[in-house]
């Protein structure tokens, strides 16, 4: 028996593929498949069939496979969404039992050790007001925000599909949102008063272990004051600043 895997990344599902191979002249008579997975999966499918599955243990019954013949099972596991797996070392282990006498019994075992990796993705947001300020915004003063968010992958995989949700301070109108420069192709939405949802679809950002310089990306937009706020009557100087 033989087998194999895909890679086993959070919030995706683990492949795997089973080969069964009867390397004799005599029908091999009835078979058990047992593959168990490590607990922290969960069953998605197998196929074919199985005859049972029990927890984290799946068997197939097999009638038979002929001389020289071979056959295939394949399952898919789901890997949970925590990054907090990150480095996890999973196992899994496929064994065949046989009626027939069987002369190496040492290939009737496949095991399988898959270190969980992924991509992670720390981030920073920048701001710059009309006036040139980066910690702080008047009302009374300044007409518009530039931001700039900035996202890297550094962690132990390719990230394939990147999302940045981001809210807008209340003070701020976001009618008049107005997208900047980007790092690469997005898709974006605005939901709610300021909920910005930006969509990088396919991004293929490698980690920064793999490609440093090519690891990085960032998409800017600028936002106009909400004017009705601005106008409001303030009590206080201090109240005519709002931290960016």
């Amino acid at each position: 028996m033989t087998g194999c895997n895909g890679p086993a990344r959070p919030g995706f599902q683990l492949l795997y593929g089973l080969n069964l191979r009867n390397n004799t002249a005599a029908n091999a008579g009835a078979s058990t498949l047992t593959f168990e997975f490590d607990p922290v999966l969960s069953f998605v499918s197998a196929s074919p069939t199985p005859s049972s599955v029990v927890g984290n243990t799946i068997t197939w019954n097999l009638t038979g496979i002929g001389a020289y013949a071979s056959t295939n099972r394949f399952v898919r596991l789901q890997v949970p969404t925590d990054i907090g797996l990150i480095g996890t070392m999973l196992s899994a282990t496929a064994t065949v039992s046989t009626t027939n006498t069987d002369a190496s019994p040492a290939n009737n075992v496949w095991a399988s050790q898959q270190i969980v990796t992924a991509s992670y993705d720390p981030n920073d947001k920048q701001a710059r007001t009309s006036t040139g300020g980066s910690e702080v915004y008047f009302i009374d003063q300044d007409e518009w925000i530039d931001y700039v968010i900035r996202f890297q992958n550094t962690g132990t995989d390719t990230a394939f599909h990147v999302v940045i949700t981001d809210t807008l301070p209340a003070t701020l109108d976001p009618s008049t949102i107005a997208l900047g420069a980007t790092s690469h192709a997005f898709n974006w939405n605005l939901t709610g008063h300021g909920i910005l949802r930006f969509n990088f679809p396919n991004i293929l950002l490698p980690d920064s272990n793999v490609n440093e310089p090519r690891s990085h990306g960032f998409v800017g937009f600028r936002v106009d004051l909400d004017c009705r706020r601005a106008r409001a009557p303030h009590r206080e100087h201090r109240q005519h600043l709002f931290r960016l």
